[in-house]
């Protein structure tokens, strides 16, 4: 069986080896026929531009995984410039993996995604679903960061999700979007390439590089096309000199204005850190011209309140409906029932009028070396806002002095410095004080010693009817020893023909110091100036304005406040009231210091009147009036033209019994202690003095005579703080007939 076995082993191999062999044969005799065309690879017919399917461009070689025994997923690892496509979008990198069955890859190095010819994105490793057209970017060695790049801005973050059908990228790790005019960053964020429009959350800071300003938010809304930010959340923006606070609103960074539709405040600082503030419902802020626009709101579903701007340097509060401040200029303008307050005093004054405004005019001052105290303003030109309107007959005074018109008026006031400051009075002066007492006749010799019972009695005539005039100045804190007199500087004549805006010297007369080391001659005087640039404050308000406070209140058509001349200008139907007393006259003009008044000028026509009892009143009328007061007091009244006097002098008894009336055409009241020292009326005195029961209703009231109180502002007290009726805004009925008239 053995030797059988073998032997067909060994038959089977011999007869394959010659099959073999003749195979071999027939091989070496066949003959392939040539081709009669070139041979190329043939790939598979398809659409390879179709968004839906992710293809495989390129690579230097391609391995195909066998998949495990538990995937049926096919896998292949290509390297090399490995290129893919879906649609238009372009993926490349170092290598990948490729699964063709289920539409994705996952990619890494030098990783770069082109969509168009215009979005471009770089990372290190990208992870991509074909079917739902989302990738994942990742930053790593060949890219520190994921860049998104278009025509308009770059976005940069460690980690990017980007949809390719919305052309958005998002970002929960961190992220900065920079333009050319922005760097924004955030900790969430998303961007979109075709709109333009990028959203933040969460720390989310801007950066203008074209107006060095910054802002800083939880939420905002920005365009890089446009520039443009919207604020939806609190927002804070700092700027070189501007600080500004709001909640909502847009901001144009390429401009950069800011249209802010919430409750907003700004705040605009100077050279030396002194802040202006601007609050409002709704501000419209020009970057170009620094102009700030605020609005109170008017839809009644919103709680408005009205905007406020605060000028710190010069303690002023402007509250209105409207505000419109200028940084540039340190110009305000307020409408819409407006209020400023200026609290620099320890009786806050309060301004009322249809329209305020503010600005802040730059003079220069030449200051005497030898007088320090006094100073001359150099010519200037008053530029008016258009919306402006001036109907006064003295608006040529607005027009620049020359120099040569200077020079001579300040010549003259040098001389009237070195001259006696009380008015020139003729000879033939008839002094009241010295008269007897008071007879029922109407001669002039009896109706000149009237005086005698006004000087003897300590009547109100003594302390207060013949200090009418107090009520021009009426704070009962009037004046400080140094204060400033206008006449001790300028003569009434000369002070009368000054503008508002005109040359109008303020100033203390020198002191006997002073006068030793003055200079010989004018001329070496005027050659000793100095000269200095000071900014001072100006607050015109107009039509219907009214001022009030503890102790003094006025009304005129339009008042004007000069910070470096201390003044307040009354203009069209002034009135000035204080406790009983009350002034008017064409125009007043009333010299502050500190918180009080020291000097009045009344330049046209003055009337002062003071209630007595029922239907009596002391009453005082000239031509031109002009008062000076010392701690608190009236010192010197004079009356210059036309004086008419009724009184009522109060007897020992505190009663009055006569009524005492007199005309003349100059009149000057001299004071000591709030007591009459002198008084005199010269050159000529008539009048005469009347029983109470047998004065008629024609004799108690000068022609003129008009008591005004129902257009007072007044004022109640609540719990200890101060109300005022007006403080509102609304114009009372009797004050719009009074200036209707």
């Amino acid at each position: 069986m053995s030797l059988i076995f073998f032997g067909d082993i060994a038959f089977s191999a011999y007869a394959q080896q010659q099959r073999k062999k003749a195979a071999q044969k027939k091989e070496e005799t066949y003959t392939r026929p040539a081709p009669t065309k070139p041979i190329k690879p043939v790939i598979p017919s398809q659409n390879r531009y179709q968004s839906d399917k992710v293809f495989l461009e390129y690579a230097d070689s391609l391995y195909k995984l066998q998949p495990a025994w538990n995937d049926t997923t096919e896998k292949q690892i290509v390297t090399g410039n490995v290129k893919f496509r879906q649609g238009s979008l372009w993926m490349f990198c170092d290598s990948a993996y490729y699964y063709p069955e289920i539409n994705s890859l996952d990619a890494f190095g030098h990783i770069r995604m082109e969509q168009g010819d215009t979005l471009f994105v770089w990372a290190d490793q990208l992870y991509y679903n074909g079917d739902a057209k989302l990738a994942k970017l990742t930053n790593g060695p060949s890219e520190s960061k994921v860049r998104l790049k278009d025509p308009s801005g770059e976005l940069l973050t460690d980690t990017l999700d980007y949809d390719v059908d919305l052309e958005t990228g998002y970002y929960g790790c961190g992220g900065l979007l920079k333009d050319d005019v922005n760097t924004l960053t955030s900790i969430f964020g998303q961007y979109n390439s075709k709109t333009k429009d990028a959203e933040f959350f969460y720390d989310v800071e801007l950066i203008n590089h074209k107006d060095n300003f910054s802002l800083l938010s939880d939420t905002l809304y920005y365009n890089t096309g446009t520039h443009m930010a919207r604020i939806d959340s609190p927002t804070d923006i700092y700027g070189p000199n501007d600080t500004i606070y709001t909640s909502k609103g847009w901001y144009n960074t390429q401009t950069g204005n800011l249209d802010m539709i919430h409750r907003s405040i700004i705040i605009h600082k100077d050279s030396l850190g002194r802040a202006t503030t601007l609050e409002g419902d709704s501000i419209v802020y020009d970057n170009s011209t620094r102009i700030s626009r605020a609005y109170q709101y008017r839809d009644i579903t919103k709680l408005g309140q009205p905007t406020i701007i605060t000028d710190t340097a010069n303690k002023l509060i402007l509250i209105s409906g409207f505000g419109m401040y200028n940084d540039s200029t340190k110009e305000a303008f307020a409408t819409e029932y407006p209020l400023l307050k200026e609290y620099s005093r320890p009786d806050t004054l309060f301004l009322r009028a249809d329209s305020i405004f503010t600005y802040i005019r730059q003079d220069t001052i030449r200051v005497p070396k030898f007088y320090p105290e006094r100073f001359v303003k150099e010519p200037f030109t008053v530029d008016d806002f258009e919306y402006l309107e001036w109907d006064y007959d003295d608006e040529d005074m607005l027009a620049p002095i020359s120099q040569e018109e200077m020079k001579s008026l300040l010549a003259t006031m040098l001389n009237v410095i070195k001259e006696e400051h009380t008015p020139k009075e003729p000879e033939q002066i008839q002094d009241i004080s010295e008269s007897p007492q008071i007879p029922d006749s109407t001669n002039v010799a009896d109706s000149i010693a009237f005086t005698e019972s006004i000087v003897d009695t300590d009547s109100i005539i003594v302390n207060d009817s013949i200090a009418i005039s107090d009520s021009i100045a009426i704070p009962d804190s009037i004046v400080s020893p140094d204060s400033i007199a206008i006449s001790d500087s300028i003569s009434v004549a000369e002070i009368a023909e000054l503008s508002t805006d005109s040359v109008v010297p303020v100033r203390p007369a020198p002191s006997q110091s002073q006068a030793s080391t003055a200079p010989q001659n004018q001329e070496e005087e005027v050659e000793m100036l100095i000269k200095e640039i000071r900014d001072y404050h100006v607050a015109k308000a107009y039509p219907r304005a009214r001022f009030f406070n503890q102790d003094i209140q006025g009304v005129a058509d339009t008042l004007e406040i000069y910070e470096n001349d201390s003044l307040m200008y009354m203009k069209r139907k002034p009135v000035v009231w204080n406790g009983e007393r009350q002034v008017n006259g064409e125009e007043i003009i009333l010299h502050f210091n500190d918180s009080t008044v020291d000097h009045a000028l009344l330049p046209k026509t003055g009337f002062m009147a003071e209630y007595v009892d029922e239907d009596f009143y002391n009453q005082l009328s000239g031509k031109k009036m002009e008062a000076w007061f010392e701690d608190d007091y009236l010192k010197r009244l004079y009356v210059d033209g036309n004086v008419q006097v009724i009184m009522l002098p109060m007897e020992n008894d505190s009663s009055f019994n006569k009524l005492v009336d007199a005309e003349s055409s100059y009149m000057t009241v001299d004071l000591e202690n709030k007591q009459i020292e002198k008084i005199k009326m010269w050159p000529e005195v008539t009048g005469n003095t009347t029983p109470l029961f047998l004065v008629k209703k024609a004799q108690k009231y000068l022609p003129n005579f008009r008591w005004l109180d129902a257009i007072r502002p007044k004022r109640t007290v609540i719990d200890g703080v101060i109300r005022w009726d007006d403080e509102l805004g609304e114009v009372p009925e009797p004050l719009e007939q009074y200036f209707a008239q």
